[in-house]
């Protein structure tokens, strides 16, 4: 394991060629899961490889710019109800509320 703190590198690694670096270790937990289904957090090689692949394009620049005017209405949405609470001087969890931007943002 090495811990990196260089972008750069990362960037490198990770985008460029990632490729290279489809050996990836499988998490405890993931490895007692039973079937032939594999997703992403469990698989590993070639099927890692293949599977990120296909995903990557969902996360390019121009796609995550198309986006980002969702992403605002959910925060927008986030900051409303945490306006509405701090006027009713209600307490909250700031936590679950991340939580559900969070998911507000994958449904969206």
């Amino acid at each position: 394991m090495y811990v990196v703190s260089d972008v750069d590198f990362l960037h490198e690694v990770f985008v460029k060629q990632f490729a290279s670096f489809n050996a990836r270790s499988v998490p405890f937990l993931m490895k007692k899961v039973k079937g032939h289904q594999v997703h992403m957090f469990g698989a590993s090689g070639p099927t890692w490889r293949r599977q990120r692949h296909i995903i990557n394009p969902t996360f390019s620049t121009a796609k995550l710019r198309l986006m980002s005017s969702l992403v605002n209405q959910c925060i927008q949405s986030l900051m409303d109800k945490l306006k509405n609470m701090e006027e009713k001087e209600e307490q909250f969890n700031i936590y679950e509320m991340y939580r559900r931007l969070t998911m507000d943002v994958i449904c969206k």
